[in-house]
């Protein structure tokens, strides 16, 4: 009977030893999987941070873009009225009448008659300095 105590004993002793090396394992996988947690987390800091920084270079860029986008209509909407008006004062040129550039360029009457009288006033003046020569 002595013998089976000893051999018990045995067992139970290499039982412990066992379960100890087991908790030593676990302890040494969960130091490395807290490791690489805290180093998952340092990472995901850092993505948080890149992409704040990039959100807010993304809202720079959109508001230039709106700027030159509103600057680029402005210089557009000008260049298309400086056209109309530059056909226009081709026209006169040509001897359009005041009817004619309202239904040809869509100027208003006003606009129409502007160009016509400045268009005469320039006329005057230059047949005015030819005379003097």
């Amino acid at each position: 009977m002595m013998f089976f105590l000893f051999i018990g004993l045995i067992l139970c002793v290499a039982i412990c030893i066992g379960c100890g090396w087991l908790i030593y394992r676990l302890q040494v996988k969960l130091h490395q999987q807290e490791e690489k947690a805290r180093q998952m987390q340092q990472d995901l800091h850092g993505l948080i941070l890149c992409m704040r920084g990039i959100s807010e270079r993304f809202a720079r860029q959109q508001k230039l873009i709106r700027s030159v986008t509103i600057r680029q209509n402005d210089i557009q909407a000008k260049s298309s009225n400086d056209s109309i008006y530059e056909k226009a004062a081709l026209l006169m040129d040509k001897g359009a009448t005041v009817e004619e550039l309202i239904t040809t360029c869509g100027l208003s009457k006003g606009e129409a008659e502007l160009m016509a009288r400045i268009n005469a006033m320039q006329l005057e003046e230059s047949a005015s300095h030819t005379a003097l020569r």
